[in-house]
């Protein structure tokens, strides 16, 4: 992160600061699951529209209360007995709950492609592409932008992906370290989406 910031013009952004800062007061990744929780997807989101030079609203400016969340992956795949492991923490973050979404293509946010419409003022067609991670932020994302597009980085060969390219306003590429050997690929797919 810290030679692409330095050597190019790309825009990167690894939020492990304001993370770490945000666990002081809370918990912001699920203790029996390999993924942040919606209190850490939103930390991860508003420093994503801080590098974006968007407003940010701190966490503690939105209502959001502490839910159980139980059998996390690491449960499942450790084929352990979720009763033998305290429930886990996550939260219900209420963010812009003005801001009506409507669901134009699935009605299931894990599907390789999934889309909404919203009533917000900022006019933008967004396309994020990632893996799992991704998931927990479409309840931000989708609330911040007019059209909302979010596919899963398996499916960017996708002959519908070159026109979601080409109509984005913005691209965000997530990616999480285990899954970095997909980045290259994805990078690859956009490129030549762009360029065409």
């Amino acid at each position: 992160v810290d030679y692409v910031q330095a050597n190019s013009d790309v825009k990167i952004i690894y939020p492990i600061e304001e993370l770490t800062a945000a666990k002081e007061d809370m918990q912001v990744y699920l203790k029996t699951d390999t993924h942040w929780n919606e209190a850490g997807a939103y930390i991860g989101t508003q420093a994503l529209y801080s590098l974006m030079g968007m407003p940010t609203t701190d966490i503690n400016d939105v209502n959001h209360y502490e839910k159980e969340f139980t059998e996390g992956d690491l449960i499942r795949m450790g084929n352990l007995n979720p009763e033998d492991f305290p429930p886990d923490t996550n939260f219900e973050v209420e963010y812009k709950m003005d801001v009506g979404v409507t669901e134009l293509n699935g009605t299931d946010i894990t599907q390789w492609l999934y889309q909404t419409s919203s009533t917000s003022e900022n006019d933008c067609n967004f396309l994020i592409a990632g893996d799992s991670y991704r998931l927990f932020m479409t309840k931000y994302l989708n609330r911040d932008f007019s059209i909302f597009n979010q596919i899963h980085t398996d499916s960017v060969g996708e002959p519908e992906v070159e026109e979601l390219a080409e109509n984005a306003d913005i691209i965000v590429i997530e990616s999480v370290e285990r899954f970095n050997h997909t980045l290259l690929n994805t990078l690859d797919h956009f490129i030549k989406y762009l360029e065409n």
